[in-house]
């Protein structure tokens, strides 16, 4: 089961949602879907991954094989550690884009604080 990792509310269910998708992202080489989704009980946004059940039965059973094709396994590793890396990119752009906004509203409500105490 799907639960935010912020409230721990579970997420989805057979007879209700409590998240919004607000992106869905498939590369060619991934076996996966990546979506972006936001708790509707707290707000926050967190990333999914999503394989089909072949492709997860295909992966677990390539492990427990004695036959590994390493040249296929590597390059999907690869695939999955340059997603993560843009992940993070991404997840650091947001940061810093929170950062700013917070000290742009802290200046502003400091300047709102000022004003209403230069008047009284």
């Amino acid at each position: 089961m799907l639960k935010c990792p912020k409230c721990h509310t579970p997420c989805s269910g057979l007879t209700t949602l409590t998240s919004e998708v607000l992106e869905v992202r498939n590369k060619d080489k991934t076996p996966y879907l990546r979506r972006r989704r936001k708790c509707k009980e707290c707000g926050s946004v967190f990333p999914t991954r999503e394989y089909e059940v072949n492709e997860l039965l295909t992966i677990m059973s390539s492990v427990n094989d004695e036959e590994i094709d390493l040249d296929a396994n590597q390059t999907r590793l690869a695939g999955i550690v340059n997603d993560i890396e843009q992940d993070l990119i991404e997840l650091l752009e947001w940061s810093k884009q929170i950062d700013k906004n917070r000290k742009n509203l802290n200046k502003h409500k400091n300047k709102s604080k000022k004003e209403g105490s230069d008047v009284n």
